[in-house]
């Protein structure tokens, strides 16, 4: 019987310290910016005033949990093992993984905010309120936390035979795969396509509408312009007999004298 391969035991395959770096890179320029970016929306402009401001806090924060579960990661890819227990691989294996579908769906939130602004300002001002976008903002993150129990529980610490050792965030089951593939199509569906076509559909309608406020600006200035030169025309078919009467009380009175 041929002996097992241990070679993806050790951590000097390619894909520990590629993960190990990249993760270090994010955490060291993603830590910093998403906090000061949480820290400028928060306490400089407020969360009591703007409803794209509140959007976009919401956005920092998922982020920056997004950056938090980093540390996990780093220390799992470094020492190729994990030791800190089955709680602590499922929660940050589920932010990581949830990050994405918060991110569109706030973007999404922004997206439409902005194309009420434009397309309906007048009808959208009683959904373009702090207290409305609180609400739109707990409805996400429970749709957040909904996905996070699945994917939480698909993502277990497991234990790898072949190099006795406990992995997390890789070496998964087949009925977790399997499992996981479902939660895959749905999430994909529901966060990522659906949010991008909204999206996508706001854009245009911004763009449009845009487009018709340059075309009615362009039309009103030419339709000024066409009376201001008619106005002017009008103004030299007048001056031209005043001129003769002015010119010809003139020479009169200079007789006179």
């Amino acid at each position: 019987m041929a002996p097992i391969s241990t070679d993806n035991c050790s951590t000097s395959h390619f894909r520990y310290p590629l993960f190990t770096s990249t993760y270090s890179i994010v955490l060291l320029f993603g830590f910093p910016l998403n906090s000061v970016s949480l820290w400028v929306l928060v306490c400089r402009n407020g969360l009591r005033k703007s409803v794209p401001v509140i959007y976009m806090a919401n956005l920092a924060l998922s982020d920056l949990l997004f950056i938090l579960s980093l540390p996990f990661r780093i220390i799992y890819f470094a020492t190729g093992e994990w030791k800190l227990g089955n709680t602590l691989c499922m929660i940050p294996g589920t932010l990581f993984a949830v990050n994405i579908y918060s991110s569109s769906l706030f973007i999404t939130l922004i997206s439409v905010d902005r194309m009420l602004a434009v397309v309906y300002p007048l009808r959208s001002r009683q959904l373009r309120t702090v207290p409305m976008a609180w609400v739109f903002c707990a409805v996400v993150w429970l749709i957040i936390a909904g996905l996070a129990v699945p994917t939480a529980l698909n993502h277990p610490e497991n234990k790898d035979e072949t190099c006795n050792v406990t992995r997390c965030f890789e070496k998964y089951s087949e009925d977790n795969w399997k499992y996981g593939f479902i939660i895959l199509c749905f999430t994909t569906f529901f966060g990522i396509l659906v949010p991008f076509c909204i999206i996508l559909g706001c854009t245009v309608s911004v763009v449009r509408q845009l487009k018709g406020y340059s075309m009615a600006t362009s039309s009103c200035s030419t339709e000024l312009s066409k009376n201001c030169y008619h106005v002017h025309g009008q103004h030299k078919q007048l001056s031209g007999p005043l001129d003769l009467l002015f010119q010809h009380k003139e020479y009169s009175w200079q007789k006179q004298m």
